[in-house]
């Protein structure tokens, strides 16, 4: 039986072939830096951003991939104050 599908999509080398090409995201497990149980580290090519989520203690950071600048941050349990004590 033969399959037709749409060459236009597949690309023209195995060179050409990257995440960034189908928009899918590197995604790497890592500690949490919240609280240690296993969370994921998305890089999201094509919007040049990193994410950090930890589905255990709803730990999530998102960063610029050039600047490393902030972008959101959100971690439950850690104070963000000025340092210093009260």
């Amino acid at each position: 039986m033969k399959t037709s599908f749409n060459t236009s999509e597949i690309p023209s080398s195995s060179t050409d072939t990257n995440a960034s090409e189908f928009n899918i995201p590197l995604i790497q497990p890592m500690p949490c830096p919240n609280c240690g149980s296993s969370a994921q580290r998305k890089h999201l090519v094509k919007l040049e951003q990193t994410q950090v989520e930890c589905p255990s203690c709803d730990y999530f950071l998102l960063t610029c991939s050039r600047t490393g600048r902030v972008k959101e941050a959100y971690a439950p349990g850690i104070y963000w104050g000025n340092g210093r004590s009260k």
